[in-house]
């Protein structure tokens, strides 16, 4: 770590600054109004969809296949609100407005509540019979439709939220190692999660000011790891990712029960260098209150060592 006052700040330390000058009050305001954009296009990207659907129906697929009706029928509209009401349900059940997650896992909950939505639509349709009111072309159009729209919809809005500051979230990194200046490097890579690296803390009480030169950026060192506490009350910053291998299980169990009233997220970055953890699976243990992380062998089944054979 290399360690220095504070003259002149750079643009990242002054970015870094108005991240922590962010109040709390400012802070729910922006929260909420990022849900709200974030529910408005998701429910624009699906009346888009079934738009579109109902076009395609109408004029295209009866130049494919002459033997589709002319009309569709009347209640139609009546029922696409069913299907949206639905659909804002299998979200929010998703937690895709609650969690902030890497635009590919985040895509992937997006697929499962999208499919999700279809499904049942597909399923009450059939149970309550309303095939002769709802056209199943028209849902199984804005299913295909649906998986590329709403996924993009969001990319594009939280790009937007993040340029106009709606979906900066400060971010406090306790630990200055080769883990903690990773996950800045991560969060500073990744601007779909919308997180601001504000500061980090030290390990070492005795270096517990200046900065941390990480990728030619410097970021802050608000103190060290007993003024954790402390320094998340008076920035009021919410999320905080521990990344020191040095903390041992008790001293680990005591930051993190110190920390908790003062935070609504805690990310503990595990030392699991070496190991792999593409495919992995966090398992947790609910009487012992253990929490164990299961690697798998895909080459241990035969049809994945077939495939791997063939295209090497």
């Amino acid at each position: 770590m290399e360690a220095s006052t504070i003259s002149n700040p750079t643009p990242e330390i002054a970015e870094s600054l108005n991240s922590i000058a962010w109040a709390t009050m400012p802070q729910i305001l922006r929260k909420c109004a990022a849900i709200i954009a974030l529910t408005a296009v998701d429910l624009l990207s699906m009346v888009l969809v079934l738009a579109a659907s109902i076009q395609i129906r109408l004029g295209l697929l009866p130049l494919i296949y002459p033997y589709f009706p002319d009309k569709l029928p009347e209640n139609l509209t009546d029922y696409g609100w069913a299907i949206l009401g639905l659909y804002l349900l299998c979200m929010y059940y998703e937690g895709l407005y609650t969690t902030r997650l890497p635009f590919w896992q985040e895509s992937r909950k997006v697929i499962r509540a999208v499919t999700l939505t279809f499904i049942l639509a597909f399923a009450i349709v059939s149970l309550m019979k309303l095939g002769g009111e709802v056209s199943r072309t028209v849902l199984l159009v804005g299913y295909l439709l649906a998986l590329p729209a709403v996924p993009l919809g969001r990319f594009l809005t939280k790009t937007m939220l993040k340029k106009t500051g709606l979906w900066n979230e400060p971010c406090l990194i306790a630990g200055t190692g080769a883990q903690a200046r990773m996950i800045v490097e991560a969060l500073s890579k990744d601007h779909y999660l919308g997180y601001t690296v504000c500061g980090l803390i030290t390990m070492n009480p005795a270096d517990d000011t200046g900065v941390v030169h990480i990728n030619d950026q410097e970021y802050l060192v608000l103190g060290s790891i007993g003024d954790l506490p402390s320094v998340l009350h008076k920035y009021g910053i919410r999320h905080l990712v521990i990344a020191a291998p040095d903390l041992l299980g008790p001293q680990l169990v005591s930051v993190v029960n110190q920390v908790q009233p003062y935070t609504r997220s805690i990310l503990v970055v595990p030392d699991l260098a070496g190991i792999p953890v593409i495919g992995g699976e966090a398992e947790y243990f609910f009487n012992e209150r253990l929490l164990a992380f299961r690697t798998r062998n895909n080459l241990a089944s035969r049809i994945n060592v077939i495939g791997k054979r063939a295209f090497d």
